[in-house]
């Protein structure tokens, strides 16, 4: 729980000083999604394709998803949802007029360069493909990710 929380006080520095109610939704939603995430495939995907952390990969793999679903229609986004379960995409999707995610930063932030965005995308829609993810949304993700 402590590494969780601090993990979620890394993300939300990311973001600047808060202190509306939309502030709280985005902790709560990173929380959850953080906690969700460690047990998710695309963790080991990323880290056997990248010398990542646990941290490293579940922070850029959520910031860039959670990015995505802000501009996906709700078709796309129960697609996706379904092939990414532990994820609580729907929420971030709702509320995307009130927070917008700097994905850059999160890399940074991370200890990554901004531009390894760039290496995550492609290797999260690989594996959305080898789950069996519809051209459509993987062609709207690939527009999305766009670097």
């Amino acid at each position: 729980m402590k590494k969780t929380y601090l993990i979620i006080l890394s993300a939300l520095s990311l973001l600047g000083p808060m202190s509306t109610p939309a502030a709280d939704e985005l902790d709560e939603l990173i929380a959850r999604n953080l906690q969700n995430r460690e047990e998710h495939g695309l963790l080991t995907e990323l880290r056997s394709h990248l010398p990542l952390t646990n941290r490293q990969a579940a922070m850029g793999s959520i910031a860039l998803l959670l990015q995505a679903s802000q501009q996906l229609d709700l078709k796309q986004l129960d697609e996706l949802n379904h092939l990414l379960p532990s994820l609580d995409l729907e929420e971030a999707y709702y509320a995307r007029d009130t927070y917008r995610l700097k994905v850059a930063e999160v890399f940074v932030n991370e200890g990554l360069d901004s531009a390894m965005a760039e290496v995550f995308a492609p290797l999260i829609l690989e594996y959305l493909q080898h789950k069996g993810a519809s051209a459509t949304l993987l062609t709207q993700l690939e527009k999305i990710w766009q670097f």
